[in-house]
């Protein structure tokens, strides 16, 4: 897509809630472990509600081993995001397409509808449109369940269990101190931080290849 004049790769995660056929999604321009994590944890915030299990994919960050008629073996960072959200995971049994042909089918739609000859001047901008999109969508009647998807929604988010507010992380905070007019320097780039941070110690992250989350030993 073309992100402020630059043609660049950006991926898109998407959750679909089994009954109400429910849809959240988000952009990213990085499909490492930690962006699939972090997307995850996102998208059940922008549904309002995490379900008792997710059915996934196999990627190596969800996934280390699925062999038929054996178990699982989950990466233990995915295990954790589990707990974390208090969550079971379900990953698709390999080399069985229809499994997962709910999440899938509506990536065309997106790719269609929303992808092709849109141009954004930030990724912030592509995932507000995002929202606004699928938004639309949910307010649609479902092919499937021949209901708009948001109202069927209202009897399923009762039995929803609330989403945790905190980020869940993995990796290793970095750290910067504030300088005196207000700013940490990452990447040869300034960012102002709250004026009551300055002279102090405040760590931070990258997710989803773009955003940056700025941290006081509170929130750690």
């Amino acid at each position: 897509m073309y992100i402020s004049g630059d043609k660049i790769t950006v991926y898109c995660f998407s959750l679909i809630l089994a009954a109400s056929r429910k849809k959240a999604i988000l952009f990213s321009k990085s499909c490492d472990g930690e962006a699939i994590y972090e997307s995850i944890h996102l998208l059940f915030k922008r549904i309002g509600g995490v379900t008792k299990e997710i059915l996934i994919d196999n990627p190596k960050a969800l996934v280390l081993e699925n062999k038929v008629g054996e178990e699982v073996i989950f990466n233990t960072d995915a295990l954790r995001l589990s707990h974390y959200l208090g969550i079971s995971l379900n990953a698709c049994n390999p080399y069985r397409a229809k499994t997962k042909g709910k999440v899938e089918r509506p990536f065309q739609y997106i790719e269609e509808q929303f992808v092709k000859g849109n141009k954004f001047n930030s990724m912030t901008e592509l995932n507000r449109a995002a929202n606004i999109f699928i938004e639309e969508a949910n307010n649609e009647s479902h092919s499937t369940t021949l209901r708009i998807t948001n109202d069927f929604f209202a009897e399923e988010i009762p039995h929803l269990s609330p989403v945790k507010s905190q980020p869940f992380i993995i990796c290793n905070l970095k750290e910067r101190k504030v300088s005196l007019d207000s700013y940490i320097s990452i990447d040869a780039v300034k960012y102002s931080v709250p004026v009551e941070y300055v002279g102090k110690i405040v760590s931070f992250r990258i997710t989803l290849g773009y955003k940056i989350e700025v941290f006081n030993k509170a929130l750690i």
